[in-house]
Order: C-alpha cells, then sequence, then structure tokens
C-alpha cells in the first residue's frame, strides 16, 4: 500500500437514524477491524494502532454520536447507551463486509460486548482494551441517579463551554489526564477532539454527557450477552490503571478468553504502550481471519 494511503485516513457519514456519523479509514482489503472508542474520546485514539495495522487490515473507526465529529442529539433527546449499539450496527451495515473482528476501549469495550452478543454470526472475535463500565448498581440507589440525572439535564447545556487558549493548552490538559501521554500524540488528540471559536479552542463533545444515566448498563447486564457470544476474546489490561476492566472471570465469555497485562500502561493502553499492544493483537488477528469463511 502506497505510504499516504496508510497514513493518511480517509473520513465517511453514515445515517443512523436521523444523525450523521462520522467514520474514520484506514488501510484497504477484505480484512477488517471495527472499533469503538470510549466516553469523551473519539475515533482518532486508534491512530497508533491503526499505521501500525493498516497494511494488512482495514480499521473502520467510529465517531459516537455526541463525540468528535458526529452529530449531537436534538433537544430533548440523550445519549441512552444502547443507541450507541445501534450506530455502531448501522456503521457496520453501511461500511463493513462480513466477517470482521470488534474493538473497544473503556466505554467502548461495552458498546463492543453488546453488539458482539446481538450479533454473534457477524464477528470473528473481540478485542477489549480496558473494557469497562459500572460493575452493578444497587437497586436502592436507582432513585437518587433518577433525581441526579433530571436536575442535571435541565441546566448542562446551558452552561457556557471551557474554552482553551490554544492546542497546545489542550493538549497539556490531556497529558495532565495522562501524564504518560506523549506530547506529539497529545497535540494530534487535541486537534481532531477540539473545534476553533473566536476566542479559542472548546473540546467537541456534547456537554450532555457529563449527566449520568438514570439506568446505567452494568456487567450484571452485559453478561448475558457476553454468555452469547462464543468465539475467542482477547483482554487488555493496563498493570497502571485505576478504572475497572472486565476481564474472562467476570464476563462469562464461554469462548476462549486471553488477558494481557500491559506494563508501562494506565487505562489508555492504546496510547500508553501501543507496541505492547501489536505484539498480541497481531498473532490474534491473524488467527481469527484465517479460519475464517473463503480463507484456506
Amino acid at each position: 500500500m502506497h505510504e499516504k494511503n496508510r497514513l493518511t485516513p480517509t473520513s465517511h457519514f453514515v445515517d443512523s437514524h436521523g444523525l450523521t456519523l462520522h467514520v474514520v479509514e484506514w488501510g484497504q482489503g477484505p480484512k477488517t477491524l471495527v472499533c469503538h472508542h470510549g466516553f469523551l474520546d473519539h475515533a482518532r485514539t486508534w491512530d497508533k494502532l491503526a499505521q501500525a495495522l493498516a497494511d494488512e487490515y482495514r480499521l473502520i473507526a467510529v465517531d459516537a454520536r455526541g463525540h468528535g465529529d458526529s452529530d449531537w442529539v436534538g433537544p430533548g433527546g440523550y445519549y441512552h447507551f444502547q443507541e450507541y449499539v445501534r450506530d455502531l450496527d448501522a456503521v457496520i451495515k453501511t461500511l463493513v463486509p462480513e466477517p470482521f473482528v470488534m474493538m473497544g476501549h473503556s466505554m467502548g469495550g461495552r458498546v463492543a460486548s453488546i453488539y458482539t452478543g446481538t450479533y454473534p454470526e457477524k464477528c470473528l472475535g473481540l478485542v477489549l482494551v480496558e473494557g469497562s463500565g459500572p460493575q452493578t448498581t444497587e437497586g436502592e440507589a436507582y432513585p437518587q441517579l433518577m433525581h441526579s440525572w433530571i436536575e442535571t439535564t435541565r441546566h448542562v447545556r446551558k452552561k457556557e463551554r471551557k474554552t482553551l487558549p490554544s492546542l497546545e493548552a489542550a493538549a497539556e490538559r490531556l497529558k495532565k489526564s495522562n501524564p504518560k501521554l506523549e506530547h506529539t500524540l497529545a497535540l494530534d488528540l487535541a486537534t481532531h477532539g477540539t473545534e476553533k471559536i473566536t476566542a479559542g479552542y472548546r473540546w467537541k463533545f456534547d456537554p450532555l454527557h457529563m449527566s449520568k444515566s438514570p439506568l446505567p448498563v452494568t456487567l450484571d447486564i452485559v453478561k448475558h450477552f457476553n454468555m452469547n457470544f462464543d468465539k475467542p476474546v482477547l483482554i487488555f489490561r493496563g498493570l497502571d490503571s485505576e478504572a475497572h476492566c472486565d476481564t474472562p472471570d467476570m464476563g462469562e465469555w464461554p469462548g476462549p478468553t486471553q488477558l494481557i497485562d500491559v506494563e508501562n500502561a494506565g487505562h489508555m493502553i492504546q496510547h500508553d504502550n501501543a507496541p505492547e499492544i501489536l505484539t498480541h493483537l497481531m498473532p490474534f488477528l491473524a488467527s481469527l481471519f484465517k479460519k475464517a469463511p473463503g480463507n484456506p
């Protein structure tokens, strides 16, 4: 593949039930890896992995609704978790030939797990990079969650959004959240994660995300989807991460699962230690696609 094609991703725009979703594509060919980012992130979070894989694989990464360059929901709408899964289905139906491999980071891991459990016949395997979300929510917490959600959604979009004076300032904000982040990568992520306004820059994500769902999709729920997916699952966990990670013993997948503990990496493993991910991801993908229908 020509170097320019490999390193320069292509943008697509897909309609999902009236919202326009932005999708980024790297690489060419029939072997496709579909990627979903985490909370308040965007599709370009996969840049490091994509550039290393694009000679052999086609990567499709979605900006979830209300993130990156995808549409926000309109007045009166909200970001219910199941709609991320439905949006992912719209992208796959439009752009992705079957079968493919699914990969998700953090919240995107939960999205990916639910999708593969809903359409197990479409996916060859699942890759989770610190795939996570709430483990459980006690029943008595739901009234307070509902109260907080209603009150927060009254005003969260009405607040003035914070302005950053420069892309450098945005990059420094990302590095404050993740001290392991290299400056060049931080600047690239800030470039794709902000929009230019008269006073400077501001994050692209919809501030409505800052309200907590009154009905969180917990691991107690997701494991029932997991039990419907019997293909191989590869899980990466950052040893320096303070986030919860869905592991094989908790996820209850019936098929073969493998947990890789990644050194020198926190929650954002794809930024902190991409080479270690690739060491295990590349043979995993090669094995899955070798066994795919139509391959010898």
